[in-house]
């Protein structure tokens, strides 16, 4: 494997790790929209290991992936500044309640793929 790959697969497993905890509610009973990103989150990390393709594919096939790995990080702007937001209080709604308590911390893996979805972006875009 080129070692110019490990960041495309690197960014797929930890968004389809990232979007499991979200669509199978980890973090307690939550919206419906929070399991819907995760579900996001897991799809698009299946295309991110499938974008891990060498120089040899087609121009436009690369262009597509730059797209989805730009629409991947724009996507984690959010989830990262909730968590500041959230800090210290519970993210579930009330109807049960859950005990788990938001914590900065959180942010920081949507933080790693955000600069792995953007840096693979980049250098599939470069790549066209």
């Amino acid at each position: 494997m080129a070692m110019r790959r490990v960041p495309l697969l690197g960014t797929g497993v930890l968004s389809i790790l990232i979007g499991s905890l979200y669509a199978f509610r980890a973090f307690g009973p939550t919206e419906a929209e929070v399991a819907q990103w995760g579900g996001f989150c897991m799809l698009a990390g299946l295309c991110a290991l499938a974008a891990a393709t060498p120089r040899s594919y087609p121009a436009t096939l690369r262009l597509t992936g730059a797209i989805g790995f730009g629409v991947l990080a724009a996507a984690q702007i959010l989830p990262i500044l909730l968590w500041f937001i959230f800090h210290g209080m519970s993210i579930s709604d009330p109807t049960p309640p859950s005990p788990f308590t938001a914590h900065w911390a959180w942010a920081l893996p949507h933080a790693l793929l955000f600069l792995g979805a953007a840096a693979s972006a980049v250098r599939l875009w470069r790549n066209t």
